[in-house]
């Protein structure tokens, strides 16, 4: 990975790391030593403070044991489960007890 940037572009590969990380259960620290990173790397490939090159990636997939497929397949996505999980609390925790009615139905139906 190359140095810190001073500009925050968070792509879809940083949206991916940070996806693919929390899928697996992980915090920036645990991966950092998984890795034999900092813990400030994972954060900056993250929050796209860093640019995030191929050799980045390859080291990652291969210490969560995950395929290129895995990988491709997350990039084109913009939410992982865990961030969409977390914005159905925040709306959920919002909604009136009447909304809140007529969501549980519509869950119960699927």
């Amino acid at each position: 990975m190359a140095k810190r940037s001073r500009f925050v572009r968070v792509t879809e590969e940083s949206k991916a790391l940070k996806s693919l990380r929390l899928n697996s259960g992980l915090s920036q620290r645990e991966l950092a030593k998984l890795m034999v990173v900092t813990q400030t790397k994972i954060a900056h490939a993250e929050n796209g403070r860093a640019y995030i090159r191929r050799p980045y990636v390859e080291l990652f997939i291969s210490r969560l044991k995950l395929s290129w497929e895995d990988w491709d397949e997350l990039v084109g996505k913009s939410k992982c489960d865990e961030e969409l999980r977390e914005e159905c609390r925040r709306l959920i925790g919002k909604a009136s007890d009447e909304k809140l009615r007529v969501l549980h139905g519509l869950l119960l139906a699927f």
